[in-house]
């Protein structure tokens, strides 16, 4: 099908494409008048799911940023004796052609082979125009120097399963605030028993879990790229392994108040944090908590939880019911609401909420290799 090449020839409308733009670290500190004039420059190209937007090997005659869309990038090994290689889906907000310094291709050639997954509105620059505007702007080409390291962040975390479907800008906020630490072979980052208060994403170097229980320990080693120690911080419990670098690297950080933020403001990343919580965990009940069951004056029998240490009490749903009698350390989430769901008691996202809320209010605990 032909491709539409139009300035701003689309559905989109110019609000739409500053919000992109402004988006991109690179271009986030130009001046509402420098924004105008790149504007001006810019083109609009429209593709059909499928198509080819470019191809490995050809020219860079242009830059882009994703409006709308999504982009399957693949690589060829330079014999091409075998299949390309799918490395990343990019989503709006990120960019086409320019690399983690803020540069295009060194050798002015494309470097993979990009093509619209769905249908796909990008908005670009012809190489010229953009080196053009660069020269008048020298403050862009500071920019870029100064936001290098936040790319490569940008880049490395979009590598990390729970963020893949957030935009560019999204992975943005949350990487301008990440922490960045040089950690040492032998350092001991929790012990456990520990509380917690932030979990870690492996940028290089690997990292060693230990976890003792019943008198036997159980070790998981871990690299990049993988994020760990983030359910006892979504259950707010305590650490139940130690973590010690077995080699130099380097960790990006996510503190308590960041990721408590994360899950509130972007649901697919709870989503996802809780999906693979469950796959790992098999919840038992906390210690010094009973139940017992109480008539009420309709005459209605109701179960109760009653944590003897806080003073604390809970009415339970019939949902909460079922699953606090599956809950013991030995089946799993999953086996748990399967279990409920076969039997007809509730709906699985009713139970799965179930898990949660008893979790939050300290009645039962997660058992994780990675807690």
């Amino acid at each position: 099908m032909k491709i539409k090449y139009t300035m701003f020839n689309s559905a989109h409308n110019i609000d739409d494409f500053e919000k992109i733009l402004i988006s991109h670290p690179f271009f986030s500190g130009l001046s509402e008048a420098d924004i105008v004039k790149l504007l001006k420059l810019a083109i609009v190209k429209n593709y059909s799911q499928d198509e080819i937007i470019v191809r490995q090997g050809e020219n860079v005659d242009a830059v882009y940023l994703i409006v709308s869309g999504n982009v399957e990038v693949s690589k060829e090994d330079e014999t091409r004796e075998t299949k390309p290689v799918l490395e990343v889906i990019l989503n709006p907000g990120d960019a086409i052609g320019l690399n983690d310094t803020g540069f295009f291709s060194i050798k002015g050639i494309r470097t993979a082979t990009l093509k619209a997954v769905s249908n796909v509105t990008l908005i670009g620059w012809q190489i010229e125009a953009f080196i053009d505007f660069l020269h008048t702007h020298p403050e862009i080409g500071n920019l870029m120097e100064q936001t290098a390291d936040l790319i490569l962040r940008l880049n490395f975390i979009k590598k990390i399963a729970f963020f893949t479907t957030l935009s560019t800008g999204e992975i943005a906020e949350i990487a301008s605030h990440l922490k960045e630490r040089e950690v040492n072979v032998g350092t001991i980052l929790f012990k456990q028993g520990e509380k917690s208060d932030e979990c870690y994403l492996i940028q290089s170097g690997k990292v060693e879990i230990n976890i003792q229980e019943n008198n036997s320990t159980k070790s998981i080693v871990l690299e990049a790229p993988m994020i760990f120690g983030e359910l006892a911080l979504l259950t707010d419990s305590v650490r139940n392994g130690s973590a010690t670098m077995l080699e130099n690297g380097k960790l990006l950080v996510i503190n308590k108040s960041l990721f408590q933020k994360i899950l509130l403001t972007h649901e697919t990343v709870a989503k996802s944090i809780v999906s693979i919580a469950m796959e790992r965990s098999r919840p038992k009940r906390s210690p010094n908590v009973e139940d017992f069951s109480k008539t009420n004056p309709d005459g209605e029998t109701i179960q109760i939880l009653k944590n003897t240490k806080l003073k604390t009490y809970y009415k339970l749903k019939s949902s909460d019911w079922f699953v606090w009698n599956q809950i013991n350390g030995i089946l799993s989430i999953d086996e748990v609401i399967a279990e409920g769901v076969e039997k007809g008691v509730e709906s699985a996202n009713n139970m799965r909420h179930s898990i949660i809320n008893l979790a939050d209010l300290g009645y039962i605990v997660f058992v994780s290799a990675l807690h």
